[in-house]
């Protein structure tokens, strides 16, 4: 049996490719290498157009086509990759699967080609997915026994949507393999960087974020143990790997976690550098102490706001001031801070805004951005507009891209306002940014 597995392409405001490799897709091609020979293509780190992509698939003819759509952007380009190849007569099953896809099943299944929706956490459903079809001695043999797999959605012969029970999520990690890094061997001989995920879940619920939807309330992290095992595994493949990005939600839940992880680290003198995401209210001074000498670089910190209304209002547990403060040590203890904002977030004001832009002015960040608030499919804002005083401008999900657009009117600022207000933030992060490197010329 033959597996191809895709990432679409989708217009990206990350710099890095390395930050593009779906680690989610490598999860699954390494569950199931076992059972069948996988193909992974990447259509940004293998810089691949749809036109190559199905003319590699109707070259290899495999019996699934696996397409993974973790962002709204990209469910175009996966529709229409699904779409050619039944109408350039593919006759294997089209497996949709990922965070965009598990809340747009509906969507996927009536509006496309596609066959069956891997919903949620995809590893053990997609397994037993291979695994009965290897067994089935036909197509119509295998819709019937679909109805038996938990965690899908998949179309009848008769057009019907279909969803199964869900499944639950692996609670133990660990017990899940190590990506195999060799699916993109070419492109990581090549890197210096290479992401990692350590744990799936979030014990917030940002209104913004889809993260608990897709993985679960309970926060489930991977032992410092097998991280550091990871880590050694893709330094022995490509020693030129040298910097590692985890790409959690938050990597600080687990402060004991975070320490052993230091710990491990130090005690093997790996000789790297690291970069996570954590929330202010995590940040610990001796911890992050312990981290830096480990090889902690980089923290992003989603602050999102300088109003203290606003922040009460999205749960963060903290000031303005004590931002300052946190990211003020930080940079002194030599890691760089990455503090992240938003305008156009439901119930702000025009007064909430300034106390943002205040903000940004005085926080000694070494990197600061502002994004348009977007509600992207999942999350509770794009689900329940109504609910946040929300208007959308967008019914189709697949016209919510990265490229800096305002898709809604909250209760007290209009799409005009919003915009205006960004190019503001834009203008105030620039003159921030050229004063500070004016700065350092005088001073060195």
């Amino acid at each position: 049996m033959k597996v191809v597995l895709i990432s679409p392409y989708f217009p990206s405001v990350g710099k890095n490719k390395e930050e593009h490799v779906s680690l989610g897709v490598l999860y699954l091609a390494t569950e199931i290498q076992h059972l069948c020979k996988v193909y992974v293509f990447n259509a940004l780190i293998d810089e691949m157009d749809e036109d190559m992509i199905v003319n590699k698939i109707k070259k290899i003819s495999p019996d699934i086509v696996g397409i993974s759509i973790n962002f709204a952007p990209a469910l175009n380009s996966g529709l229409r990759i699904a779409d050619r190849l039944r109408k350039e007569n593919f006759d294997g099953i089209i497996v949709f699967g990922g965070n965009t896809s598990t809340f747009l099943y509906k969507k996927i299944l009536t509006e496309s080609y596609g066959d069956i929706v891997v919903m949620y956490e995809g590893e053990h459903t997609f397994k037993e997915l291979i695994t009965i079809l290897q067994k089935c001695s036909n197509q119509e043999n295998f819709i019937e026994k679909l109805s038996g797999i938990r965690g899908i959605a998949f179309k009848t012969g008769k057009g019907e949507v279909i969803t199964t029970q869900k499944r639950e999520f692996v609670t133990q990690l660990d017990e899940l393999k190590i990506p195999n890094r060799t699916y993109h061997d070419n492109f990581y001989k090549l890197s210096k960087m290479a992401t990692i995920l350590s744990s799936r879940g979030c014990p917030y619920s940002c209104f913004y974020c889809s993260t608990t939807a897709m993985w679960g309330r309970n926060w489930r992290g991977r032992s410092a143990h097998n991280i550091v095992a990871e880590i050694e595994y893709i330094r022995s493949l490509y020693p030129n790997i040298c910097t590692f990005g985890f790409v959690d939600d938050n990597f600080l839940v687990d402060k004991k976690r975070a320490r052993e992880f230091a710990e491990l680290l130090i005690s093997k003198n790996l000789d790297i550098t690291f970069g996570f995401s954590a929330r202010v209210e995590h940040l610990e001074y001796d911890l992050l102490k312990t981290l830096k000498k480990a090889g902690l670089s980089k923290i992003f910190l989603g602050i999102e706001s300088g109003s203290p209304r606003i922040l009460r209002l999205l749960h963060r547990n903290y000031t303005p001031y004590e931002v300052i403060e946190k990211v003020g040590y930080i940079e002194n203890l030599g890691i760089k801070v990455t503090a992240s904002f938003m305008v156009g977030i439901p119930f702000e004001t025009k007064d909430d805004v300034d106390e943002t832009f205040k903000l940004i002015k005085n926080i000694p960040a070494s990197e600061i951005q502002c994004h348009i608030f977007t509600p992207f499919p999942g999350t509770p804002c794009f689900e329940k507009p109504d609910n946040f005083g929300v208007k959308l401008h967008v019914t189709d999900p697949t016209e919510i891209s990265l490229d800096k657009k305002v898709y809604l009117d909250t209760l007290y600022l209009s799409k005009e306002e919003i915009e205006l207000l960004h190019r503001r933030a834009i203008s105030l992060i620039f003159q921030k940014r050229y004063i500070n490197n004016l700065k350092n010329k005088i001073k060195n």
